[in-house]
């Protein structure tokens, strides 16, 4: 009877760490921003800026961040080629980041050159609350099924010859 709670509860931490394994990456990231922020007048600034800190930083925290950053994370190592290895190049970043972004659900999302993957980046209220593409939908689908649902990503295939129609 206890031996089922206990696998589940584990499995929920597992979950957990490999969702917030992506906010320790930008961390150095954030305490730079912060750091290169000049200081401001806190008694004006902090009435007119509290609500607008409270959005933001629940935009950043939100509990689907983590899922649909995997899924960015996945759609662009689809879109690499290089799902087995993990890494994600800074062209490809560069060259898809809109398109992933507006498929999955986010905005400003970030590249981290020391781990070669994405990070930051926060909900974007203006999609629905599923967005097109999820990891469950980039597991199953193939490249061509993927292109029927998300036009937008038909050119941005990297392929060996150079062109983004696959072929």
């Amino acid at each position: 009877m206890l031996f089922p709670l206990v696998i589940g509860v584990a499995a929920g931490v597992a979950i957990q760490k490999y969702l917030l394994d992506d906010e320790t990456c930008c961390k150095k990231k954030e305490k730079e921003k912060k750091a290169d922020e000049p200081e401001k007048d806190e008694k004006e600034e902090s009435a007119k800026s509290s609500i607008m800190d409270f959005i933001n930083n629940a935009k950043r925290k939100h509990p689907a961040l983590g899922t649909r950053r995997a899924a960015a994370k996945k759609l662009l190592l689809k879109l690499e080629g290089t799902e087995e290895e993990g890494n994600v190049s800074r062209e490809t970043f560069d060259r898809t980041k809109t398109v992933v972004e507006e498929y999955c659900g986010l905005r400003n999302l970030e590249y981290d050159e020391e781990t070669k993957t994405i990070c930051g980046g926060e909900i974007n209220e203006e999609c629905p609350e599923t967005p097109v593409l999820d990891s469950a939908k980039l597991d199953c689908l193939t490249k061509e099924e993927l292109i029927l649902i998300a036009p937008k990503l038909k050119d941005l295939f990297k392929t060996e010859e150079g062109n983004g129609d696959g072929k």
